[in-house]
Protein backbone atom coordinates (compact mmCIF):
# COMPACT_ATOMS: atom_id res chain seq x y z
CA UNK A 1 0.00 0.00 0.00
CA UNK A 2 1.11 3.04 -0.80
CA UNK A 3 2.13 5.66 2.19
CA UNK A 4 -0.95 8.48 0.80
CA UNK A 5 -3.38 5.65 0.55
CA UNK A 6 -2.20 4.47 4.14
CA UNK A 7 -3.05 7.67 5.43
CA UNK A 8 -6.80 8.11 3.92
CA UNK A 9 -7.11 4.96 5.03
CA UNK A 10 -5.84 5.80 9.20
CA UNK A 11 -8.35 9.06 8.66
CA UNK A 12 -11.37 7.76 7.42
CA UNK A 13 -11.02 4.91 10.48
CA UNK A 14 -10.75 7.87 13.03
CA UNK A 15 -13.63 9.89 11.83
CA UNK A 16 -15.79 7.55 13.61
CA UNK A 17 -13.95 8.68 17.00
CA UNK A 18 -12.97 11.73 16.95
CA UNK A 19 -15.55 14.73 16.88
CA UNK A 20 -14.11 16.29 13.08
CA UNK A 21 -12.96 14.90 10.30
CA UNK A 22 -9.66 18.13 10.98
CA UNK A 23 -9.10 16.28 14.31
CA UNK A 24 -9.16 12.79 12.32
CA UNK A 25 -6.40 14.18 9.68
CA UNK A 26 -4.05 15.80 12.53
CA UNK A 27 -4.34 12.42 14.34
CA UNK A 28 -3.51 10.03 10.97
CA UNK A 29 -0.45 12.95 10.52
CA UNK A 30 1.12 12.20 14.29
CA UNK A 31 0.71 8.18 13.06
CA UNK A 32 2.72 8.43 10.08
CA UNK A 33 4.83 11.62 11.53
CA UNK A 34 5.91 9.03 14.60
CA UNK A 35 9.52 7.77 15.63
CA UNK A 36 7.10 4.50 16.39
CA UNK A 37 6.44 4.36 12.50
CA UNK A 38 9.87 5.61 11.27
CA UNK A 39 10.91 1.94 10.76
CA UNK A 40 8.72 1.42 7.63
CA UNK A 41 9.41 4.55 5.96
CA UNK A 42 13.33 4.46 6.43
CA UNK A 43 13.27 7.41 8.36
CA UNK A 44 11.26 10.07 10.29
CA UNK A 45 8.74 12.05 8.09
CA UNK A 46 8.18 15.57 8.17
CA UNK A 47 4.05 16.73 6.83
CA UNK A 48 6.11 18.40 4.10
CA UNK A 49 7.36 14.77 2.42
CA UNK A 50 4.39 12.44 3.89
CA UNK A 51 2.43 15.00 1.07
CA UNK A 52 4.90 15.08 -0.94
CA UNK A 53 8.40 12.80 -2.05
CA UNK A 54 7.55 10.30 0.46
CA UNK A 55 3.34 9.94 -0.34
CA UNK A 56 3.87 7.16 -3.09
CA UNK A 57 6.16 5.30 -0.84
CA UNK A 58 5.24 1.71 -0.79
CA UNK A 59 4.25 0.43 2.90
CA UNK A 60 5.50 -2.79 3.73
CA UNK A 61 2.38 -5.36 5.09
CA UNK A 62 3.98 -4.87 8.58
CA UNK A 63 4.11 -1.61 8.27
CA UNK A 64 0.27 -1.58 7.34
CA UNK A 65 -0.75 -4.49 9.71
CA UNK A 66 1.07 -1.98 12.55
CA UNK A 67 -0.94 1.27 11.77
CA UNK A 68 -4.45 -0.66 12.17
CA UNK A 69 -3.31 -1.67 15.83
CA UNK A 70 -2.45 1.81 16.27
CA UNK A 71 -5.97 2.56 14.90
CA UNK A 72 -7.75 -0.31 17.02
CA UNK A 73 -6.09 0.66 20.40
CA UNK A 74 -7.17 4.17 19.40
CA UNK A 75 -11.21 3.32 18.66
CA UNK A 76 -10.26 1.26 22.12
CA UNK A 77 -9.90 5.05 23.75
CA UNK A 78 -6.51 4.67 24.31
CA UNK A 79 -5.24 8.01 24.45
CA UNK A 80 -2.65 8.61 20.81
CA UNK A 81 0.08 9.89 22.65
CA UNK A 82 0.27 6.90 25.33
CA UNK A 83 0.07 4.53 22.57
CA UNK A 84 2.85 5.58 20.65
CA UNK A 85 4.61 7.20 23.31
CA UNK A 86 5.06 10.64 22.41
CA UNK A 87 3.66 13.97 23.41
CA UNK A 88 4.12 17.25 22.10
CA UNK A 89 4.27 20.18 24.10
CA UNK A 90 5.99 24.03 23.35
CA UNK A 91 7.12 22.27 19.84
CA UNK A 92 9.08 19.95 21.91
CA UNK A 93 8.55 15.84 21.82
CA UNK A 94 8.26 13.99 25.08
CA UNK A 95 7.37 10.60 26.52
CA UNK A 96 4.17 9.85 28.33
CA UNK A 97 3.90 5.62 28.54
CA UNK A 98 5.83 3.12 29.66
CA UNK A 99 3.19 0.48 31.03
CA UNK A 100 -0.57 0.84 32.78
CA UNK A 101 1.07 1.57 35.47
CA UNK A 102 3.20 3.90 34.72
CA UNK A 103 2.60 6.63 32.69
CA UNK A 104 2.11 10.52 33.16
CA UNK A 105 -0.62 12.88 32.84
CA UNK A 106 -0.89 14.02 29.02
CA UNK A 107 0.70 17.77 28.74
CA UNK A 108 -1.52 20.22 27.16
CA UNK A 109 -1.96 23.52 25.47
CA UNK A 110 -2.86 25.43 28.24
CA UNK A 111 0.53 24.60 30.41
CA UNK A 112 2.51 26.46 27.81
CA UNK A 113 1.03 29.33 29.53
CA UNK A 114 3.09 28.45 32.42
CA UNK A 115 5.87 28.18 30.20
CA UNK A 116 5.70 31.65 28.45
CA UNK A 117 5.22 33.57 31.71
CA UNK A 118 7.90 31.47 33.54
CA UNK A 119 10.31 32.95 30.12
CA UNK A 120 8.99 36.26 30.83
CA UNK A 121 10.12 36.51 34.92
CA UNK A 122 13.14 34.79 33.98
CA UNK A 123 13.90 37.57 31.60
CA UNK A 124 13.66 39.97 33.59
CA UNK A 125 14.90 37.74 37.02
CA UNK A 126 18.46 39.65 38.09
CA UNK A 127 19.36 37.03 40.00
CA UNK A 128 23.17 35.74 38.66
CA UNK A 129 21.73 31.97 38.97
CA UNK A 130 18.14 31.07 38.97
CA UNK A 131 16.19 28.24 41.61
CA UNK A 132 13.37 26.74 40.54
CA UNK A 133 10.87 24.25 41.54
CA UNK A 134 8.29 21.96 39.56
CA UNK A 135 5.74 20.67 41.71
CA UNK A 136 4.10 17.96 40.18
CA UNK A 137 6.55 17.34 37.61
CA UNK A 138 4.63 14.09 35.39
CA UNK A 139 6.59 13.94 32.26
CA UNK A 140 9.00 16.89 33.46
CA UNK A 141 7.68 18.66 30.38
CA UNK A 142 7.82 22.45 32.04
CA UNK A 143 11.52 22.65 33.57
CA UNK A 144 12.76 20.87 30.50
CA UNK A 145 11.01 23.05 28.01
CA UNK A 146 11.70 26.08 30.13
CA UNK A 147 15.09 25.72 30.05
CA UNK A 148 15.64 24.75 26.21
CA UNK A 149 14.16 27.99 25.61
CA UNK A 150 16.34 30.23 28.02
CA UNK A 151 19.70 31.30 28.26
CA UNK A 152 19.53 31.94 31.57
CA UNK A 153 21.11 29.52 34.50
CA UNK A 154 18.85 27.70 35.84
CA UNK A 155 18.59 25.38 38.25
CA UNK A 156 15.81 23.19 38.73
CA UNK A 157 14.41 21.14 41.49
CA UNK A 158 11.60 18.62 39.83
CA UNK A 159 9.53 16.96 42.66
CA UNK A 160 6.01 14.63 42.42
CA UNK A 161 4.82 11.85 44.68
CA UNK A 162 4.05 9.39 41.86
CA UNK A 163 7.53 10.31 39.72
CA UNK A 164 8.11 7.81 37.55
CA UNK A 165 11.55 6.92 35.18
CA UNK A 166 9.65 8.82 32.44
CA UNK A 167 10.89 12.58 33.38
CA UNK A 168 14.47 10.75 33.46
CA UNK A 169 13.89 9.59 30.49
CA UNK A 170 12.71 12.57 28.90
CA UNK A 171 15.88 15.23 30.62
CA UNK A 172 18.25 12.62 29.01
CA UNK A 173 16.49 12.57 25.48
CA UNK A 174 17.44 16.23 25.81
CA UNK A 175 20.24 16.38 27.46
CA UNK A 176 19.34 18.00 30.19
CA UNK A 177 20.24 15.52 33.07
CA UNK A 178 22.52 17.43 34.53
CA UNK A 179 20.12 20.51 35.75
CA UNK A 180 17.23 18.95 36.59
CA UNK A 181 17.34 17.49 40.10
CA UNK A 182 13.85 14.45 40.55
CA UNK A 183 12.63 13.78 43.58
CA UNK A 184 9.40 11.45 44.10
CA UNK A 185 8.41 12.72 47.36
CA UNK A 186 5.26 14.99 48.92
CA UNK A 187 6.18 18.86 48.94
CA UNK A 188 5.66 19.00 52.82
CA UNK A 189 8.04 16.20 52.84
CA UNK A 190 10.81 17.72 50.77
CA UNK A 191 10.22 21.51 52.40
CA UNK A 192 11.37 19.89 55.81
CA UNK A 193 14.19 17.88 54.63
CA UNK A 194 15.40 20.41 51.76
CA UNK A 195 14.67 23.94 53.63
CA UNK A 196 15.34 26.16 50.43
CA UNK A 197 13.88 28.96 48.84
CA UNK A 198 12.99 29.53 44.73
CA UNK A 199 12.72 32.30 42.71
CA UNK A 200 10.41 30.14 40.67
CA UNK A 201 8.02 27.82 41.57
CA UNK A 202 5.49 26.04 38.70
CA UNK A 203 2.63 23.45 39.90
CA UNK A 204 0.44 22.09 37.55
CA UNK A 205 -1.29 20.21 40.29
CA UNK A 206 -4.61 18.05 40.64
CA UNK A 207 -6.92 20.61 40.25
CA UNK A 208 -10.28 18.88 39.14
CA UNK A 209 -12.81 18.41 41.80
CA UNK A 210 -13.98 15.14 42.56
CA UNK A 211 -17.35 15.00 41.08
CA UNK A 212 -16.48 16.61 38.10
CA UNK A 213 -17.44 14.28 34.64
CA UNK A 214 -14.51 14.16 32.85
CA UNK A 215 -14.17 12.57 29.59
CA UNK A 216 -13.84 9.17 28.33
CA UNK A 217 -10.19 9.35 27.05
CA UNK A 218 -9.21 11.34 30.11
CA UNK A 219 -9.94 8.53 31.97
CA UNK A 220 -7.27 6.49 30.75
CA UNK A 221 -4.65 9.23 32.31
CA UNK A 222 -3.91 8.37 36.06
CA UNK A 223 -6.35 9.37 38.18
CA UNK A 224 -4.18 11.13 41.15
CA UNK A 225 -3.15 13.34 37.91
CA UNK A 226 -6.26 14.53 37.50
CA UNK A 227 -8.73 15.32 40.79
CA UNK A 228 -7.75 17.46 43.68
CA UNK A 229 -10.53 16.66 46.10
CA UNK A 230 -14.25 17.94 46.49
CA UNK A 231 -13.47 21.39 45.25
CA UNK A 232 -9.89 20.51 43.36
CA UNK A 233 -7.91 22.74 45.67
CA UNK A 234 -6.33 19.98 48.13
CA UNK A 235 -3.09 19.96 46.37
CA UNK A 236 -3.35 23.95 45.92
CA UNK A 237 -4.02 24.65 49.66
CA UNK A 238 -1.27 23.18 50.95
CA UNK A 239 1.17 24.61 47.77
CA UNK A 240 -0.14 28.08 49.05
CA UNK A 241 0.57 27.49 52.39
CA UNK A 242 4.05 26.40 52.03
CA UNK A 243 4.54 29.50 49.56
CA UNK A 244 6.14 31.91 52.11
CA UNK A 245 8.77 29.65 53.19
CA UNK A 246 9.74 28.09 49.29
CA UNK A 247 9.38 31.36 47.54
CA UNK A 248 12.01 34.21 48.24
CA UNK A 249 10.47 37.47 49.07
CA UNK A 250 12.01 39.40 46.27
CA UNK A 251 12.64 38.86 42.38
CA UNK A 252 10.44 35.63 42.37
CA UNK A 253 7.09 34.05 41.43
CA UNK A 254 4.85 31.18 41.86
CA UNK A 255 2.77 30.34 38.90
CA UNK A 256 -0.40 28.03 39.13
CA UNK A 257 -2.19 26.06 36.75
CA UNK A 258 -6.11 26.13 38.06
CA UNK A 259 -9.83 25.07 37.18
CA UNK A 260 -11.50 28.71 36.36
CA UNK A 261 -14.11 28.09 39.34
CA UNK A 262 -10.88 28.21 42.02
CA UNK A 263 -10.07 32.09 41.23
CA UNK A 264 -11.88 33.25 44.58
CA UNK A 265 -9.83 30.90 46.40
CA UNK A 266 -6.94 33.07 44.72
CA UNK A 267 -8.61 36.42 44.86
CA UNK A 268 -8.55 35.97 48.72
CA UNK A 269 -4.98 35.71 48.58
CA UNK A 270 -4.75 39.49 47.74
CA UNK A 271 -3.73 41.06 51.14
CA UNK A 272 -0.44 39.27 51.02
CA UNK A 273 0.54 38.61 47.01
CA UNK A 274 0.20 40.51 44.08
CA UNK A 275 -2.15 38.58 42.04
CA UNK A 276 -2.29 38.26 38.42
CA UNK A 277 -4.82 35.97 36.03
CA UNK A 278 -4.20 34.77 32.39
CA UNK A 279 -7.26 33.05 30.55
CA UNK A 280 -6.59 30.20 27.56
CA UNK A 281 -7.32 30.12 24.39
CA UNK A 282 -11.10 29.67 25.81
CA UNK A 283 -10.96 32.57 27.23
CA UNK A 284 -11.16 30.99 31.21
CA UNK A 285 -9.34 31.84 33.90
CA UNK A 286 -6.29 29.26 33.68
CA UNK A 287 -3.30 30.56 35.23
CA UNK A 288 -2.34 32.12 38.39
CA UNK A 289 0.32 34.44 38.91
CA UNK A 290 1.61 34.88 42.26
CA UNK A 291 4.09 37.92 43.70
CA UNK A 292 4.72 38.54 47.29
CA UNK A 293 3.31 42.55 47.93
CA UNK A 294 6.47 44.97 48.79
Amino acid sequence: MKLIDLYRDIRSELVKINSCDEEAAAEAELILLSKRFSSYTGDTLTRESLFGVKEQCEISEKGVTSARDIIKRRIEGIPLQYILNEAWFYGLNFQVYSSKTHKTFIPRPETEIIVEESLKFIKSCKASKINALDIGTGSGCIPITIIKNSNRKILWDAIDPFLTTIPYENAKNHILEDLIRFSKVELSKYHRNENKKYNLITANLPYVPNNSNIDSVVKHEPLEAIFGGEDGLDHIRETVKLIPKILQRSDSIAIFEIDPSQLTFFNALEEIYSIEIIQDINMLDRIVLLKFKN
